[in-house]
């Protein structure tokens, strides 16, 4: 990470010191600094977003040939990892805005709040299209078809939301750190881990 930082702030001094070398006053140059660096960050962000949703479902599309498990097939199919890919791409934009936005520390926590509310959304997203693919897997089990599994999800779904709108106040109620970030996508992991071994159980009754 300080490495990161090392160079982004290199990158930030080049534009201010380039921008003072236009004539312009030392005040106007940190808003031109500022417009120039956001500008950049948007463009870097786009990239790492296009390349982390092309990599992460060329990855799990390989590992779901390999395993050929039902419900691991379906969200192949629905693109549901594509989600999870913005996290990449925010989570960098989270941690470069100290830097993009120096000078302007009253537009950093407002942006970082944002960021946060946005990869929110897309683990809400990814947990919700998880759900309607183990739905339609698991009702189309020949064991399962007595079972309320409809009934199951959609609990599973009210209960995902409430976490979701719980994690969005206490986001808005307390400024916004690397912890909740952080505490965001680690909880994202173990649903990935753990969901491999349902899908494995699930396969069985195949």
């Amino acid at each position: 990470m300080s490495t990161t930082f090392t160079f982004e702030e290199r990158f930030a001094t080049w534009v201010y010191n380039t921008v003072l070398t236009w004539g312009i006053d030392e005040k106007s140059a940190y808003w031109v600094k500022a417009a120039v660096l956001s500008i950049a960050l948007v463009f870097v962000v786009g990239i790492l977003d296009w390349l982390s949703r092309n990599v992460l479902l060329s990855a799990v599309k390989k590992y779901s040939k390999k395993v050929n498990q039902p419900i691991l097939n379906q969200l192949v199919e629905k693109k549901t990892f594509k989600f999870l890919a913005h996290l990449i791409p925010l989570t960098f934009a989270f941690v470069s805005l100290p830097i993009v936005l120096k000078g302007f520390e009253s537009f950093v926590n407002p942006v970082e709040t944002f960021i946060a509310l946005i990869m929110l959304l897309a683990v809400n997203f990814f947990l919700q299209s998880v759900l309607k693919v183990v739905k339609v897997v698991l009702m189309n089990v020949e064991a399962l078809k007595d079972k309320p599994v409809a009934s199951f999800v959609q609990v599973g779904s009210i209960v995902v939301t409430i976490i979701a709108i719980l994690i969005a106040i206490t986001i808005f109620n307390r400024p916004v750190n690397t912890k909740l970030i952080n505490s965001i996508r680690s909880n994202e992991c173990g649903i990935i881990v753990s969901f491999q071994g349902y899908a494995f159980w699930f396969s069985r009754f195949y």
